[in-house]
């Protein structure tokens, strides 16, 4: 598994609506997960989730009938400085964090 550390940064800011920040992170590995370290700015936020969009196989798709991809959102946890996080393979993550 590789291992990625990133530092939110204003120009890094996917969205910020209603007190709570968005990021987006992708795994481009077909088939290895990897480890995100995120660190949060100081005085920062409380609590984070990770929703990722996946599927089986780089071949995976949705189509009538056909759900290969799937959306799922992880459970609140609490914010840890810095936070590890795992990225499925060949996944788009976005981390929301309130």
């Amino acid at each position: 598994m590789g291992n990625t550390t990133v530092s939110i940064h204003p120009s890094r800011v996917l969205m910020k609506r209603d007190g709570m920040l968005a990021v987006a992170a992708v795994n481009k590995h077909p088939s290895q997960p990897q480890k995100l370290t995120l660190r949060i700015p100081e005085g920062g936020y409380g609590e984070y989730r990770v929703v990722t969009v996946n599927g089986e196989s780089t071949e995976a798709y949705n189509d009538v009938g056909v759900n290969g991809v799937t959306l799922k959102a992880g459970e609140w946890k609490k914010q840890e400085q810095p936070a590890e996080i795992d990225l499925p393979a060949h996944s788009v993550n976005v981390i929301q964090m309130r």
